[in-house]
């Protein structure tokens, strides 16, 4: 039986480390129309390392549902970076089985009119109502709300008084181009609105933002390498710049700093990773799944990993390393391995 079983684990270990990988290539560049979404399959080939056909659902994959939310400048390119791509595939994809490779892809509007109708939809609709509204100062407030995704009541606007006539200009019945060109603590916005065919008012402005956010803020100094007590934090919500990327308060204890974080700053993304779970030459429980069939073991960790990092390792039965595998770290002190690409729930 135990012979057997060590038969099965070597099949599986085998067939993790060497089975074909789906491999998604992001192009430079792509021309689609701006009137429906964005799928994976215009943005990317994708193909099987092994010359098999990939899953044919991939490419219909949506990235972008209204590509008109992610206008960026006047030409109507929009720039999808790779770590995008990425998290949008998160819950599509099986990152063991699949290879992202590429950079970022500059997708580009061929169809001038949709743009411009886009453009009207997005600063004529939906705007909120009371003092300033019907405005060109209301569609640029409103503008920057939807290039940040928050609410109008999470945003603290700063503006400048030398663009106080612009800004007043009314926009009932007209045509509004409002148009965020940048992102730190002040925005720069190019409007332009329309009467008919008629220009009544264009120019730029710089807008000060801060917006309110739910943050994690150091209670006491968290030295640097040292995993974060829950003691040692507060949530609470603070005005910040858009530029600060916040860590996410939920996820923040118990990770490991990566930086000295003085008293009462905020944690940002940068500042903390999830904690080192297995350390080189550690034993960890794996669970190897091939085919439905679960086989459990043991094995000697090759290299250090975080929890839901994938690692390589060898079995207790080859201590020269002829065979390493890779898997997949659950916790501290175990691992998954997938052969076929099965999706496999695991429990602390």
């Amino acid at each position: 039986m135990i012979r057997a079983l060590a038969a099965i684990l070597t099949l599986v270990l085998v067939a993790a480390t060497v089975r074909a990988q789906t491999v998604i290539e992001l192009r430079t560049g792509a021309r689609v129309g701006i009137g429906g979404p964005i799928t994976l399959g215009d943005v990317a080939t994708i193909s099987r390392a092994d010359g098999t056909e990939p899953d044919a659902t991939l490419p219909g994959t949506v990235l972008i549902d209204d590509p008109a939310l992610e206008l960026r400048d006047s030409s109507g390119r929009i720039t999808l970076e790779i770590a995008r791509v990425r998290e949008l595939l998160d819950e599509r994809v099986d990152w063991s089985d699949t290879v992202l490779r590429g950079g970022a892809c500059r997708i580009v509007e061929i169809d001038a009119d949709r743009l411009v109708a886009a453009r009207a939809r997005l600063n004529n609709a939906d705007r909120p109502s009371g003092e300033g509204a019907g405005t060109l100062r209301d569609a640029i407030a409103w503008r920057i709300a939807r290039s940040l995704r928050a609410d109008a009541a999470d945003l603290r606007l700063e503006w400048d008084p030398r663009d106080a006539h612009d800004l007043a200009t009314p926009t009932a019945g007209r045509t509004v181009d409002a148009r965020v060109t940048g992102s730190s603590d002040r925005f720069p916005v190019r409007y332009t609105v329309y009467e008919g065919d008629r220009v009544v008012v264009t120019g730029t402005a710089t807008v000060g933002v801060s917006i309110r956010r739910r943050v994690a803020v150091a209670r006491e100094p968290i030295a640097r390498r040292t995993l974060v007590e829950p003691g040692s934090l507060i949530i609470e919500r603070r005005w910040v710049s858009p530029a600060l990327a916040p860590a996410d308060p939920a996820s923040v204890a118990g990770s490991e700093s990566q930086r000295l974080i003085e008293r009462g700053a905020i944690v940002r993304s940068v500042d903390v990773q999830p904690p080192v779970v297995v350390d080189r030459g550690d034993r960890v429980a794996v669970e190897c799944i091939a085919n439905g069939v679960i086989v459990r073991t043991e094995a000697w960790a090759l290299e250090s990993g975080r929890d839901g990092e994938i690692i390589r390792l060898k079995s207790i039965d080859d201590p020269k390393g002829q065979r390493p595998f890779n898997a997949r770290l659950n916790g501290p002190g175990r691992a998954v391995a997938v052969a076929d690409g099965t999706p496999v729930e695991t429990s602390p």
